[in-house]
């Protein structure tokens, strides 16, 4: 109730120059509150990119069930260490995520910004370091049998996923600044990452005797590095930083005439009908540049 409000624009705390983007990408909006409740929702369900960020979230949430659900299980039954230490050994690899998760952020808006890279680039470079790095440790922790080297590979893995929260889980706003809150509702679809990965870590360990529970784990680590490997060739394929014809502004722009134009000369009822109707002018221009973005939103949105 406090800290929220109907409008960006019109909140108390917002910066000089994130008020000025606001009213920047709205200000040849006439009929922003018209416009807004159209939803294009053929062209979001056939966009390649949004189904690459959704499978960025499938990816993620595959990963992060089976370490936070089963990564204690693991250590106790193929390396039968005790609670205290499971405990010590789980937290770790999340720590050195968060931390990545922040520097990760810093480091990809100033490679935008700069100019080094662009938005897309920078997205998808992000995506398959961090998946890429994550999928190659998890797949190692199978040739290994010491609890140490598992758990180096763990911290490494798991640290670098972080990096890919700048690629998939920012890309909402490079596509459509309007419509992010709605791409980013069908990205939570990939919380069925979640579901079937629990499910299948619960059914591989459980029907199988205990001689054969090193090896049900193997399977189940190999099953989520090539499930991300499968990610990160999708999103470095189909992903995209740059704004898309349907994210309705400011590539499109709605004008419409607010008080009717009256004419006072004989033989204009053809002229005050069409002058009377509100005109809508669309430009079919699609931002070209990937700097032509929000600013340094990364590091905001990395924190959600």
């Amino acid at each position: 109730m406090v800290c929220i409000h109907d409008n960006p624009k019109h909140h108390p705390r917002l910066g000089k120059r994130e008020r000025e983007l606001f009213i920047a990408d709205n200000s040849v909006t006439y009929r922003h509150d018209v416009e807004t409740k159209i939803i294009p929702w053929r062209d979001i369900l056939t966009s390649f990119p949004v189904y690459a960020i959704l499978v960025g979230s499938f990816c993620r949430n595959w990963i992060v069930a089976m370490l936070i659900t089963q990564q204690p299980q693991y250590f106790e039954e193929v390396f039968h260490m005790t609670t205290a230490e499971i405990g010590f050994l789980s937290a770790v690899p999340h720590v050195l995520m968060a931390a990545v998760v922040i520097m990760g952020g810093v480091v990809v808006d100033n490679l935008i910004s700069r100019k080094v890279c662009s938005t897309t680039v920078a997205r998808k470079l992000s995506e398959t370091i961090g998946f890429g790095v994550e999928a190659v440790c998890v797949m190692a922790i199978v040739f290994v049998e010491d609890w140490k080297a598992a758990f180096l590979l763990l911290c490494v893995g798991v640290g670098f996923s972080g990096l890919a929260i700048s690629g998939y889980q920012v890309n909402p706003l490079d596509l459509a600044p309007k419509f992010a809150s709605v791409v980013t509702g069908l990205a939570r679809t990939g919380l069925l990452g979640a579901i079937l990965s629990t499910l299948t870590a619960y059914f591989a360990r459980n029907m199988v005797s205990d001689a054969d529970v090193p090896m049900a784990w193997k399977r189940l680590f190999i099953v989520a590095a090539f499930i991300h490997f499968a990610g990160v060739l999708f999103y470095a394929v189909f992903a995209s930083g740059k704004r898309q014809p349907w994210s309705g502004s400011p590539s499109s722009t709605s004008v419409a005439t607010t008080h009717p134009i009256t004419c006072h000369y004989d033989g204009y009822d053809e002229t005050t009908r069409l002058l009377r109707r509100p005109v809508n002018h669309r430009r079919s221009h699609v931002l070209v540049s990937d700097l032509d973005e929000y600013g340094s939103t990364t590091r905001f949105l990395n924190t959600i």
